[in-house]
């Protein structure tokens, strides 16, 4: 039974969700990155504030509105953090991005040990960004939270190896539990998040393979 509080009138209050480690990390790069706004010329506020006009952002009732300058500066630059990369002072325009080319998700346990491989139709033109979700049960079909992997590496034969990644993310997954991982393009802190594709596999028993 969940523990609930209340409040000095007597209703119930429901628990706090915990943040989760992607939250948590999110939350501190934002506490690094939204000061800059401050510290930035008024002609870089004013190329944000323009470049940010052409953007918009979803509230929670389902409408838009354009972005605001300083949104557009944290938006970026928080992508910019997580891959360890300064901050941009002045905005790059979207880019055009390509098709996404990854195509599936391989999960081996063969001799070589447990292997996680990516697939891909082609070599990627766009840095892409890999998540993981941690192992779930082999009937659960919904991930977890995601946690960032990292950028998808040089593909060898048509596979990108992101094994170490997701086992210094979530630690090697068990055989009979199923990983979920999820991808898009990213180029100087824009991402393509409309090009997401998100894969899933179970790990096989030793000397098998498996994968979506």
């Amino acid at each position: 039974m969940k523990n609930r509080s209340r409040t000095q009138s007597g209703k119930q209050r429901a628990p706090r969700q915990r943040s989760t480690r992607a939250q948590e990390r999110a939350q501190a790069n934002l506490s690094g990155i939204a000061p800059g706004w401050g510290k930035l010329r008024e002609e870089q506020r004013l190329e944000w504030r323009r470049l940010a006009k052409g953007e918009r952002i979803r509230l929670r009732n389902g409408r838009t509105r354009a972005m605001r300058g300083q949104e557009l500066h944290n938006k970026l630059n928080l992508v910019q953090a997580l891959l360890g990369r300064p901050a941009h002072e002045s905005p790059l325009p979207r880019p055009r991005f390509g098709p996404n080319p990854v195509t599936g998700l391989e999960v081996a346990n063969d001799g070589g040990g447990l292997a996680l491989r990516l697939r891909v139709s082609s070599a990627p033109t766009q840095e892409i960004m890999v998540f993981g979700s941690a192992p779930r049960g082999a009937g659960q079909y919904s991930p977890g939270p995601f946690r960032f992997l990292g950028l998808l590496v040089a593909p060898k034969g048509g596979m990108c190896d992101i094994t170490e990644a997701y086992i210094r993310a979530h630690g090697a997954p068990p055989v009979n539990t199923r990983v979920f991982i999820r991808v898009w393009p990213q180029a100087n802190g824009w991402e393509s998040r409309g090009q997401m594709l998100i894969f899933q596999g179970l790990v096989p028993a030793k000397g098998r393979r498996g994968g979506e």
